[in-house]
């Protein structure tokens, strides 16, 4: 039950960008603005300048856990290593002329966003009642919505908002429920090998 309260910023926001893209295409459908939004340059800028905001602001990675709130600098290896990883493969994956292979490194930088989210990435077990940050939560949410609905305005496919917004709503609600804390473990082996000991 706990859960569904700590879904609220995740759905609202969710449910807020579905209206938003209901009345600008019922609106606006053959408008100029309604091109842009839609346009894959677009989404692919807006889940870069994210990425950034989420970089500078701690939101991307973060080892924020318990009641002590610490963050490391903004320029630690280990949020220049785990945003760089991403950025590098989003902008590969979207400067390449080849579609399949762009889609390939999407979907591979999606699966170490995922990978991050679940078991390396904090924040979501903080303060005395343990609960998720909603400036973490908020951002994941459409960190995670931009990377889905690029990689499907990539391949052209033809599909509504909603099943997206279903997709990371259930991640999301796995990350709270099953993930709240990253997986030290995981986190330790990884920074092994990316050479962040």
């Amino acid at each position: 039950m706990d859960t569904l309260w700590e879904l609220i910023p995740s759905v609202l926001i969710v449910a807020i960008i579905d209206r938003i893209g209901w009345f600008i295409k019922s609106r606006y459908y053959d408008e100029p603005y309604y091109k842009w939004f839609s346009n894959l340059s677009t989404i692919f800028w807006m889940l870069i300048v994210w990425l950034i905001l989420g970089f500078f602001a701690h939101l991307d990675y973060t080892e924020i856990s318990g009641c002590i709130i610490q963050f490391e600098p903004v320029f630690s290896a280990k949020n220049l290593v785990y945003t760089g990883i991403s950025l590098g493969l989003i902008s590969i994956g979207y400067f390449i002329p080849n579609k399949p292979v762009s889609t390939i490194l999407l979907l591979l930088e999606l699966t170490f966003w995922i990978y991050k989210l679940l078991f390396l990435k904090e924040g979501y077990q903080i303060g005395f009642g343990g609960i998720p940050s909603q400036r973490i939560v908020i951002y994941d949410t459409l960190a995670l919505s931009l990377r889905l609905v690029l990689i499907i305005r990539l391949n052209d496919v033809r599909m509504k908002l909603r099943p997206i917004f279903f997709i990371v709503i259930l991640m999301m609600m796995l990350k709270i429920e099953f993930f709240e804390s990253g997986n030290f473990e995981h986190r330790k082996q990884l920074e092994q090998i990316l050479g962040l000991n």
